[in-house]
C-alpha cells in the first residue's frame, strides 16, 4: 500500500531529468515524484504538492548532498520566474543531458544513426524576441505556476538590446506586449499582443541556431540527387529560401496554412518557387500533388506534430526522402512510427539546443524509403 499524502516531507535520491518542464525524477515506494530544480543523483528533501493515479509532484525544500554539476543560477528570478528551468545545471551538462533524453525518444528505431547535439553559441541572450506583461507602469512575466506578476528589470536569455527597451513599456496601458528585433531591417520594437498578428512568426528566437539547422539541412539535401522539392509548413520562407540560394537547381513548392506567411514568402520566391495557402488538415496534398513527383518533401510542423492524415498523404506521393524538423520530440517519434507503418525508415538524426537553460529540443531526422 502506497504512504503518501500532500504536504508528506521525504527524502529521495534523483534518478534522472524528464522531458515537458525539465524536472528530477525520483521514486518512492515505486511511486513516480517529480521534483524541479534538481540533477540526478542528488539527494533532497521534498514537501508533496499534488498526486495523480500515476506520479506525483514536489517542491524542493533542501538539497542534501549536491551534485557536483550543480552552479548557482545567475538570474535573481530564476526559481521565481515561470521560463527557465536548467539554469542550476552547468551548460554542458545541459547537452548531455538534452541528447540522452533525445536518444531515449527514438529507442524504438534502433537503425537510426544519432548525431551529436548542436549546442548554442551564447548560453544566455540569445532570444531576439520576448513577451512580457504590463501592469500599472510595471513590467515583466508571469510566476512559476501562477498568473501574477513578477516585476524585472532584465531578462538574462534576451538579447542585451531587448533587455534596453523594457523600459519604454512602462508607460504603456496594461496588457501583454511583444519586444522583438525586426528580422527586415534589425530595429528593436515591441506591439501590443491584444491583437495577435503573425508579423512575427517567420522570424526565428535563436538566429544563430536557426542558420545551424539550415546549414545542415542544406548538406543533408545535397546528399539526396532531387530537383523538386515539396516544403510544408514552409512559413515565410525560412527553409526555402536558403535551400533554393546554396543549391539553384532545384525547385521547390511551399504550402502554409497562413495567409500572411504565404503572402510574405511570394515577396521574395522567383521562377524556381511556388508558395500556396492551404489547410494541411484538408488532403490539400493527395489532391493537388498525386501527379507529380517530389524527390524530397520536407515538413516542420508546430509541437504537435503531423496529422494522420497528413503523414498518409505524403507517403501516397511515394518521394524518396523524407526531412523532418520537429520542435516536440514526443510528436516526431509517433510521427517515426506513423511513417514506419508506410514503408519508411530514419536514416539519421540530430538534436539542437535552440533554447538554453531549457528543456527544449530541436531536431531534424532524415526519413527514407524502406
Amino acid at each position: 500500500m502506497l504512504s503518501l499524502s500532500v504536504g508528506q516531507l521525504l527524502t529521495l535520491k534523483v534518478e534522472n531529468l524528464s522531458f515537458g518542464g525539465g524536472r528530477g525524477v525520483a521514486r518512492h515506494q515505486g511511486f513516480v515524484i517529480f521534483i524541479p530544480y534538481v540533477l540526478p543523483d542528488e539527494v533532497v528533501q521534498v514537501k508533496v504538492q499534488k498526486i495523480k493515479k500515476t506520479f506525483a509532484e514536489a517542491e524542493l525544500i533542501k538539497i542534501i548532498e549536491a551534485s557536483s554539476e550543480r552552479v548557482k543560477p545567475p538570474c535573481k528570478y530564476f526559481e521565481i520566474c515561470g521560463g527557465c528551468v536548467w539554469q542550476h545545471i552547468k551548460y554542458e551538462k545541459q547537452l548531455e543531458y538534452k541528447q540522452q533524453l533525445y536518444i531515449h525518444f527514438l529507442k524504438d528505431f534502433p537503425e537510426v544513426k544519432i548525431l551529436d547535439i548542436q549546442g548554442s553559441d551564447f548560453e544566455y541572450h540569445y532570444r531576439n524576441r520576448i513577451q512580457v506583461q504590463v501592469l500599472e507602469g510595471k513590467v515583466g512575466f508571469h510566476q512559476r505556476k501562477s498568473h501574477d506578476m513578477i516585476e524585472v528589470d532584465t531578462c538574462l536569455i534576451a538579447e542585451n538590446e531587448i533587455n534596453n527597451h523594457l523600459d519604454r513599456l512602462k508607460s504603456m496601458k496594461s496588457g501583454r506586449y511583444e519586444i522583438y528585433r525586426d528580422p527586415e531591417n534589425y530595429n528593436i520594437l515591441h506591439r501590443s499582443q491584444k491583437n495577435k498578428s503573425e508579423a512575427l512568426t517567420f522570424s526565428q528566437v535563436n538566429e544563430r541556431q536557426n542558420k545551424k539547422i539550415c546549414n545542415e539541412l542544406i548538406a543533408w539535401s545535397s546528399q539526396i540527387k532531387s530537383q523538386k522539392i515539396l516544403e510544408l509548413f514552409c512559413g515565410a520562407g525560412n527553409f526555402s529560401f536558403p535551400l533554393l540560394k546554396a543549391q539553384p537547381h532545384r525547385q521547390l513548392v511551399g504550402v502554409d496554412g497562413s495567409s500572411f506567411l504565404i503572402n510574405k514568402a511570394k515577396s521574395y520566391s522567383n521562377e524556381r518557387s511556388k508558395f500556396l495557402k492551404a489547410d494541411l488538415n484538408s488532403h490539400f496534398v493527395s489532391k493537388n500533388f498525386s501527379h507529380e513527383h517530389f524527390d524530397l518533401v520536407l515538413v516542420d510542423p508546430p509541437r504537435v506534430g503531423c496529422t494522420k492524415d497528413l503523414l498518409t498523404d505524403i507517403c501516397k506521393l511515394q518521394p524518396d526522402n523524407i526531412i523532418y524538423i520537429s520542435c516536440n520530440p514526443s510528436t516526431l517519434a509517433r510521427d517515426l512510427h506513423l511513417l514506419s507503418q508506410h514503408n519508411y525508415k530514419p536514416i539519421k538524426s540530430q538534436a539542437f539546443d535552440m533554447f538554453p537553460q531549457t528543456d527544449h529540443i530541436e531536431s531534424m531526422t532524415l526519413v527514407s524509403k524502406k
